[in-house]
Order: structure tokens, then C-alpha cells, then sequence
């Protein structure tokens, strides 16, 4: 698997491509020390490779990189912290 890249100028996002095709993408904004994922897509051939996960952990390697709070409204990485809310409490601002 090719590694994940932080893209500021293409819709904020994180990407994966594979053989020059975007097969996976994490939109985000950060703001004011807050980084918001709004969506999380891989495309339906590269599902079940572990490659939305891969996403979530370059997103918050690079919030603790960045000394970054991460607020969710992607119900995909929201279910992912929910379950391991322990490992990225450092990093999770969760809703009031």
C-alpha cells in the first residue's frame, strides 16, 4: 500500500492512491487548533484492506504532529473513536 499524504490545497484532505488513482480520501478543515473530518470515502474495490483506518491514523499522527484537536462529523471516524476512545482521548474533541 502506498503511503498516505496530507493535501492543504486539494479540499483539505488526506489521500491514498494506488497505480495514479485517488482509491481513498479523508476531507478535513483545521481551524483555530481543530481539525474537522467531514467525510471519510474509499472506493468499494479497495474496501476491507484496512485503508479507512489507515486514513484515521495519518489524520491524527498529524494532529499530534500539529498539537491539533480533531471534532468529527464523519460517522465513520465518530464509530472509530467512539470504540477506541481511550487511545485518542489525547486528541478527540468530543461533542458537548
Amino acid at each position: 500500500m502506498n503511503s498516505i499524504t496530507y493535501i492543504p490545497q486539494d479540499k483539505d484532505a488526506f489521500a491514498l492512491e494506488e497505480n495514479g488513482e485517488r482509491i481513498a480520501e479523508m476531507i478535513v478543515d483545521i481551524k483555530n487548533g481543530v481539525l474537522s473530518v467531514y467525510h471519510t470515502g474509499v472506493l468499494e474495490s479497495a474496501q476491507g484492506r484496512g485503508v479507512g483506518t489507515s486514513l484515521i491514523d495519518a489524520m491524527v499522527a498529524h494532529a499530534r504532529e500539529h498539537q491539533l484537536k480533531v471534532f468529527t462529523f464523519c460517522p465513520f471516524v465518530k464509530r472509530h473513536f467512539q470504540r477506541h476512545a481511550f487511545e485518542y482521548a489525547d486528541v478527540w474533541l468530543k461533542e458537548e
